[in-house]
């Protein structure tokens, strides 16, 4: 169990926050006494050897790396998972943690420590790979195993990720948290009754371990158990949530599981007829993680949206002046394509004083699609100054002025998105092409790149990038970035007019004709214009 001390977690707050700061010596002081206080704390551990590491103390970092890995892997959950020193706020910290590497025997969790540097300077392949060295470096060490788990699971590696697991509760079967990941990892795989299986021995386990109860119900409301499910989900949002730190939104502190746990709880509360809770909970996941949004339609199903819409339209019927249901009932028609009746909807939204920008945002970008730019960039600034850490306000906000003509503001606006928001992939697009259009050609590459690994189904980035790769005479990746377009979208005149562009610079006459005829097939004049003004 978690047994997690109060005055243990307010001094690792107090240190975290010390680092945050700038003042990483100030917090060592803190996790001193928080390590005093409580010597399983794995989080201390770590995130000490981190700081440590960045000052430069090789020694200090590599002893606390080696007392987390004497810790049994039980130990490991309590105050919630890892961090670490931000390769953002500290540029160097990459560097010291390599420094710390090169040393004759490293500790394994130091692989560990660099892979978190990797992973938030997105070079996912090269983290995934020092998880790896590190769970070879101590193959007995089951928690270890299981973050390797983790990391692969995230990075797409569903089956390795599985045997990880698996082998990490043959190494400590009595271990909780590692049988409740095996169990998400087979609800993942679309094993319930297995999964389910292990979330009951890993609440038998340690029943103070929330994502067990988490994860049990999402098992529960996809089966239409909701009753039971929404039971679940309030005993994982009975936990003292205030240790939470590692995501970050709307100026509070949370984790990302919370979100989720909040989103979850709303599709139960929603099939049971709780329309009015489950708006309360979807605002709550929301105001944690943008994604969460009243209904997932990747398809862009018009039937969807129109159950959706319905749903609503139900509940307002009986209280017509319902802010969040006109706001959401507003987001989904936007979606739907259904500009001026979503516009009615997010003026009523807006009018009644919502307390959250979201509105703003939505209604701006319905200004935005009937050409009213002014009003729009008016509801956008203002969403922006009541809620600056709501990427999404700053994200459109850059995209009006990349409409505008206006690339620094763009740029700017752009850039604070995705510093609150690095996996938002439209985002990074947007800022790619923008550095596109000021001939920043290798920041558009890179930031085009970002886009395309969080979304390989972006056609706009794809071509941007292509664009940028044509411009800077790399015409093999670009050939291959407008190919990859042209397959995903066979009818884009765009695609075939930008291949065109490339074989011909490369010096393929036959290609770029064969191409060029292609692209003028689909769209004669817009095709043209492309090609002449390149």
């Amino acid at each position: 169990m978690l047994n997690e001390s109060p005055r243990v977690r307010a001094d690792l707050r107090r240190a975290r926050r010390a680092v945050e700061a700038g003042r990483p010596a100030a917090s060592l002081p803190a996790f001193t006494r928080a390590l005093g206080l409580d010597p399983d704390c794995a989080y201390g551990w770590f995130f000490r050897a981190g700081v440590r590491a960045l000052r430069g103390d090789a020694a200090g970092a590599a002893a606390d790396l080696a007392a987390l890995g004497r810790l049994p892997a039980s130990t490991l959950v309590r105050y919630r998972e890892f961090d670490a020193p931000s390769v953002r706020r500290y540029p160097g910290y990459l560097a010291a943690v390599e420094a710390l590497l090169a040393k004759p025997r490293p500790p394994a969790w130091a692989y560990v420590l660099r892979a978190f540097a990797l992973r938030e300077s997105q070079r996912f392949a090269e983290a995934i790979a020092a998880v790896e060295q590190g769970a070879a470096a101590a193959p007995r060490d089951a928690g270890l195993r299981a973050i390797l788990a983790r990391v692969r699971f995230v990075n797409r590696f569903p089956k390795e990720g599985l045997a990880d697991l698996r082998a990490a509760v043959r190494l400590d079967p009595s271990c909780g948290w590692i049988r409740a990941w095996l169990g998400e990892a087979l609800r993942h795989r679309g094993e319930p009754d297995a999964a389910l299986a292990q979330l009951e021995k890993a609440i038998a386990l340690d029943p103070g371990y929330f994502r067990s109860f988490a994860w049990r119900g999402g098992i529960r409301g996809a089966r239409g158990e909701h009753a039971l499910a929404i039971e679940d989900f309030d005993r994982a949002l009975s936990v003292d949530w205030s240790y939470c730190w590692a995501y970050r939104s709307g100026g509070r502190e949370a984790d990302p599981n919370l979100s989720w746990v909040f989103h979850e709880r709303m599709r139960a509360r929603r099939a049971l007829g709780r329309t009015q809770a489950a708006l309360e909970d979807l605002n709550r996941a929301h105001a944690l993680n943008n994604r969460y949004v009243w209904i997932h339609n990747p398809g862009g199903e018009e039937a969807a949206f129109a159950s959706a819409d319905e749903e609503l339209t139900r509940f307002l019927r009986g209280r017509p002046r319902h802010a969040w249901a006109l706001a959401w009932r507003g987001w989904t028609r936007l979606e739907a394509g259904r500009t001026a009746a979503a516009l009615a909807d997010l003026d009523k939204a807006v009018a009644s004083g919502v307390d959250r920008s979201w509105p703003l945002v939505w209604r701006g970008r319905a200004l935005l699609a009937l050409g009213r730019h002014a009003e729009a960039l008016r509801d956008l600034s203002r969403a922006a100054r009541t809620d600056p850490r709501y990427a999404p306000a700053w994200a459109w906000r850059g995209g009006l002025h990349r409409v505008l003509g206006d690339g620094a503001r763009a740029r700017a606006d752009l850039s604070r998105a995705v510093s609150l928001d690095p996996v938002c992939a439209w985002a990074w697009a947007w800022r790619g092409e923008a550095e596109l259009q000021r001939g920043a050609l290798e920041d558009a590459v890179a930031d085009l790149g970002r886009a395309l690994t969080l979304d390989p189904a972006n056609h706009d980035a794809r071509l941007w990038r292509a664009e940028s790769l044509r411009r800077l005479g790399r015409f093999e990746p670009a050939a291959a970035d407008a190919e990859a377009a042209s397959r995903q979208s066979p009818g884009s005149w765009r695609a075939w007019a930008a291949l065109s562009l490339i074989r011909g610079e490369s010096g393929d006459a036959r290609g770029q004709r064969r191409c060029l005829d292609r692209a003028l097939a689909l769209a004669p004049e817009d095709a043209r214009r492309l090609v002449e003004a390149a």
